[in-house]
């Protein structure tokens, strides 16, 4: 089992400015390789390069600029990896008739480095780490870090703080103790950011609406400064301050519902939507990304699984259309919050009729596994007798 802890950093200027040095210097080794690949399909319309030929490219970028040398040799394969992996994506995504066109864009901002190996180069000493070509820095352990480390990234966010990601993989998962069985439907929404099959609604905060006004006010008032002038570098960090805070309050909104959830419920059915596709309808873009709703489901997967607990994923289609009692079928305009069966005469909150389908469907799925280091959501779920055999009982929803 495999699990991530995150703490923050706390850099002396020395330290500060070493780690902004190191991110400078991956910027612009990435857009050197970035660059060069480009160079060589240029030269010879390839969209295949053997690892050959590409250690060759890195070999010439070290010999001209060997400043890069400065980089741990592991972040710079790391590195390296990144650069190869979005030029053969790009050629993927072409193949399988995406629009997107022209190579991957030069990055103007780097905000990560990865040591992929546990092998010496950082090393954590009671309250100090120490990275290699970086230094010793202190580090805000307020939790204890269980099993054995793999790897960490250093991140930097929108303020310049860092944060040390360690992946830790355990040799046994957590024994939990035993529970009974309690598994619930979930329809993500943007009415509500989540609606239960036990009638229970989750009231979607909407926390970019609600710093928008303020947002849209910094983002006007940096448009008339002079670029590259002092008060618009102050204005630009007033205008990422509330990026970061929107940020931060998603974040931590998620881990609280979703560690509820794990500890109320045993099992999960929810929608295996194509999120990236709904992105495209312009009209709901906004909506949709300010509910969160990848970030819900890959949080819930992983506390899921580090709690042995089961989740599973079903198609959304009909879901909303289908009378989650009798089975019938009627359209529904996102207009209509109330789902009226003609043909059963069911009263019930949209939402929580779509999440008893949901549900109901997780039955013949038959699946297993989770969502927690990505792929197709699958799981399997016991589901309730009582809610399958008397959806009416979920009744209206009712907001948290």
């Amino acid at each position: 089992m495999k699990k991530t802890y995150q703490f923050r950093l706390k850099l002396q200027p020395k330290e500060w400015k070493r780690m902004h040095n190191q991110l400078e210097l991956s910027k612009n080794f990435y857009n050197e390789l970035l660059q060069r690949m480009e160079n060589n399909y240029k030269k010879d319309k390839t969209t295949k390069v053997s690892k050959k030929t590409f250690n060759r490219i890195k070999q010439e970028v070290f010999i001209e600029h060997p400043e890069y040398r400065k980089l741990y040799s592991q972040v710079a394969d790391d590195i390296s990896r990144r650069v190869l992996r979005a030029y053969q994506n790009f050629f993927r995504r072409l193949k399988e008739g995406a629009k997107e066109k022209g190579f991957p864009r030069p990055k103007n901002y780097y905000k990560s480095i990865t040591y992929p190996q546990n092998n010496g180069s950082f090393i954590i000493k009671g309250n100090k780490l120490k990275v290699s070509k970086i230094g010793t820095m202190k580090i805000y352990l307020h939790r204890q870090i269980e099993g054995s480390i793999k790897t960490m990234t250093i991140k930097r966010d929108r303020l310049n703080r860092f944060y040390a990601t360690f992946s830790v993989e355990y040799d046994k998962p957590r024994v939990q103790e035993k529970r009974e069985e309690k598994a619930i439907g979930i329809d993500m929404g943007i009415h509500s950011l989540i609606a239960m099959s036990d009638g229970t609604a989750i009231e979607n905060p909407k926390f970019l609406k609600e710093s928008e006004k303020r947002l849209a006010l910094y983002q006007r008032r940096m448009s008339g400064m002079q670029k590259g002038s002092n008060r618009r570098r102050r204005q630009r960090r007033k205008v990422a301050k509330i990026h970061q805070k929107i940020a931060d309050q998603r974040n931590d909104f998620m881990d609280k519902l979703t560690t509820n959830l794990t500890k109320t419920y045993t099992s999960f059915a929810v929608e295996n939507l194509q999120i990236n596709n709904m992105l495209q309808n312009h009209n709901l873009a906004k909506s949709i990304t300010d509910a969160s709703w990848g970030i819900f489901i890959r949080k819930l997967s992983c506390k899921a699984e580090s709690a042995n607990l089961k989740v599973i994923g079903v198609q959304p289609q009909d879901t909303s259309r289908r009378c989650s009692n009798c089975g019938a079928e009627k359209e529904m305009p996102l207009s209509e919050r109330v789902y009226r069966c003609d043909s059963c005469h069911l009263k019930i909150d949209r939402d929580i009729n779509a999440s008893i389908n949901i549900l109901q469907k997780a039955t013949t799925v038959g699946h297993t596994g989770s969502q927690a280091r990505g792929g197709d959501l699958r799981l399997t779920g016991a589901v309730s007798n009582e809610t399958r055999t008397n959806p009416a009982n979920a009744g209206e929803a009712h907001t948290l």
